[in-house]
């Protein structure tokens, strides 16, 4: 018999030590056996929110807006398809798109595969494909929020900016508890306090922010496999010192079905959220600006990106298509409507 969600989880630490980092506990919740996308996933109220992506006016945008810069004959790159339902609408959409997936949950790597197209199971942070193979775009829809995130808590004394504390999960009498201690110096770590202290010095002390160290991996790996072409990430976060998380006393929140848990309350109860965190784009933008692999890249409002269809010409063929499956107004409507962010990048 299967042992309970809570019971697997806590076994899991105790079989750590007794104590993890919070990614590390992050990964296993979300991949590892029994897990949140190996278990089940269920999109709606139930579960996993439904994000832009699902929904078919919002994959046309991104497809008409592919059409008119000439990329829909060129490879289409999807990785962290989920359900797949963006490749469902896109290939319906453009046929004749060479469309290729990259899924980290054997099971939702299945789903996808019924689709059509080409599926591969493999991560992020090690695409299965080859230097230079791809010419086209490559499109993650949270995917960057799914990485397993570091949690730390920043220290700045009379504008000394340091890490010094982490987050860590423990199990304590059957029970998962999060909490603060030393925090791990590694590559990692120091390289996110050097992007701190030339980008957001100010930073208040206690200020709780979350980051994953598969983020820049993720980049560096998306520039590897792209010959020519852009990348397009959409995702919550933050990218400026304003938009930040605030600074918190205790603990980070996650989100589930637009309403925030803390992560005292996630871990009573673990596969019942995915755990995603808000990503820290301008971090996401330093790096890949730093590894010199894009000519362009810009952060962008998901509204911005929309609009952008608008200072294109559209057929009346895209006006039939949109109309032919009863999505004109909702289209429209899409434009306006969301507050995500799009990273943009290109490689010429």
């Amino acid at each position: 018999m299967n042992k309970p969600n809570l019971e697997r989880m806590v076994d899991f630490v105790a079989s750590r030590g007794g104590t993890v980092r919070f990614d590390e506990y992050m990964g296993e919740h979300i991949l590892g056996e029994g897990g949140f996308y190996s278990q089940k996933v269920n999109i709606g109220v139930d579960g996993h929110f439904v994000t832009y992506a699902d929904r078919p006016p919002f994959i046309w945008l991104v497809y008409i807006i592919l059409k008119h810069e000439g990329l829909l004959n060129k490879q289409f790159l999807e990785i962290g398809g989920g359900s797949g339902k963006f490749k469902e609408f896109f290939r319906q959409f453009s046929s004749v798109t060479e469309y290729i997936s990259v899924e980290a949950s054997p099971r939702l790597a299945l789903a996808q595969s019924r689709f059509g197209g080409i599926t591969h199971v493999g991560k992020a942070e090690n695409l299965p494909l080859k230097d230079n193979s791809l010419e086209g775009v490559i499109f993650g829809n949270e995917l960057l929020d799914e990485l397993p995130c570091r949690v730390f808590m920043i220290s700045n004394s009379r504008g000394e900016l340091s890490i010094n504390q982490e987050g860590y999960v423990r199990a304590d009498n059957g029970q998962l508890v999060f909490g603060y201690s030393k925090a791990q110096r590694d590559d990692f770590l120091e390289l996110y306090e050097s992007f701190l202290r030339g980008s957001r010095p100010d930073v208040p002390s206690q200020s709780i922010i979350s980051v994953s160290p598969g983020m820049p991996v993720a980049i560096s790996e998306m520039g590897r496999v792209l010959k020519k072409g852009k990348i397009l990430l959409i995702d919550y976060g933050y990218w400026n010192a304003h938009d930040q998380d605030k600074p918190r006393d205790e603990q980070p929140f996650f989100i589930r079905n637009g309403t925030q848990y803390f992560v005292d309350s996630v871990l009573q109860k673990p596969y019942e959220t995915d755990l995603t965190h808000s990503v820290d784009f301008e971090f996401a933008r330093w790096h890949a600006a730093r590894t010199g692999l894009f000519s362009t890249i810009n952060v962008m409002y998901v509204e911005d990106f929309a609009k952008r269809m608008l200072a294109k010409k559209l057929t009346p063929g895209d006006i039939r298509q949109l109309a032919s499956r009863n999505i004109l107004l909702e289209a429209f409507q899409t434009y306006f409507s969301s507050s995500v962010g799009v990273l943009e990048m290109e490689k010429r």
